[in-house]
């Protein structure tokens, strides 16, 4: 903010007055210091009300908006170097439901982040500034899964504070060493987080448009920063697992023939792609990979009928398939739920 425009603030601010203003910055926090009859005062620039025009619309190119939905979580929307990324968002909801339409930060593909497939960072060196001593440079981030183009929220972390918040949240898997989620649209899955400390901590709520991207066209015109650039795939293990894992098809019951750790997959449903003479089929998304998967949802037969056979017969033979093209759409993974 240039000079002038301060004083002519101050002024408004502080009438009958006549304010001389010096601002300098500190440790990114902007301060003024301003003479006014014969006192000398400091204050943080980001206490001052400014009248500055905030976008009336999210930016062409936002996927979500961050949703303050804490008093801190406001203060970083109010924060001066996060101004550019602050607009109103009509249809979101408000934290004390109040009238009018609440200000968010506009997520999406106008940040010019590390990497191609990162949208945002947040922290005290990230995309979006947040203060304090307790924040990390790089507190979470936003990425898009390179296969599936869902969008994962990663705890970057040391102290493994961010956590999701809410009614349909689910929490990180603790014994993992990279903590990272899917943030759901379809179902509200993982949308409010939150990080810092418990009296006073940085809550927001994630509020998705209704534009539809082509991600990867959007990510083929993003370059990634020489020094963070992908060279390998991040998920990939760097060593052997010490346990014998489970087929990925491994039906998920528990009896005397099923030999090895079962595995438990935490999904939610994204589109209904089919019926069957059994059920419904979905497309579903593994919340902790972040990939697809065929669900079948069928009701219970009686154990008499011939429905039970054939639904039996259904399984047994389903269980065995390995092809990694059983269905175009899912990723080589099967799951039987019974409604």
């Amino acid at each position: 903010m240039q000079r002038s425009s301060i004083n002519s603030l101050l002024l408004s601010q502080t009438p009958g007055s006549t304010p001389h203003c010096a601002p300098y910055q500190h440790k990114k926090v902007i301060f003024v210091v301003y003479s006014c009859r014969e006192h000398l005062y400091r204050f943080p620039l980001s206490t001052l009300k400014l009248q500055r025009m905030v976008r009336p619309t999210p930016h062409p190119l936002t996927v979500f908006s961050l949703i303050p939905w804490s008093p801190r979580a406001e203060d970083v929307v109010d924060h001066p170097e996060n101004q550019h990324l602050v607009s109103l968002v009509p249809g979101a909801p408000s934290r004390n439901n109040e009238g009018g339409e609440p200000r968010g930060l506009n997520i999406g593909f106008h940040i010019g982040s590390r990497s191609r497939y990162t949208l945002a960072t947040l922290g005290r060196n990230g995309d979006i500034f947040v203060e304090g001593s307790n924040i990390p440079r790089i507190q979470c981030s936003f990425e898009i899964h390179q296969d599936t183009d869902e969008i994962m929220l990663y705890d970057r972390s040391t102290s493994r504070s961010t956590q999701t918040i809410g009614e349909k949240a689910m929490p990180f898997v603790e014994e993992r060493r990279e903590r990272y989620i899917v943030v759901g649209q379809e179902e509200d899955v993982n949308n409010e987080f939150g990080f810092g400390s418990q009296r006073d901590p940085v809550r927001f709520r994630v509020h998705w448009h209704d534009q539809e991207f082509n991600y990867k066209e959007e990510i083929s015109y993003r370059e990634d920063h020489p020094r963070f650039t992908r060279t390998v795939d991040d998920e990939t293990p760097t060593a052997l697992p010490s346990m014998r894992a489970t087929r990925i098809h491994t039906p998920v019951v528990q009896t005397a023939g099923v030999q090895g750790r079962v595995k438990k997959i935490r999904y939610y449903k994204k589109k209904q792609i089919g019926k069957g003479s059994f059920g419904e089929v979905w497309k579903a998304v593994d919340v902790d990979t972040g990939k697809f998967f065929a669900l079948k949802l069928v009701k219970w037969p009686d154990l008499q009928s011939r429905e039970y056979t054939a639904l039996k017969r259904e399984v047994e033979y389903s269980a065995g398939l390995s092809h990694v093209s059983y269905y175009p759409e899912a990723r080589a993974l099967f799951q039987i739920s019974i409604n």
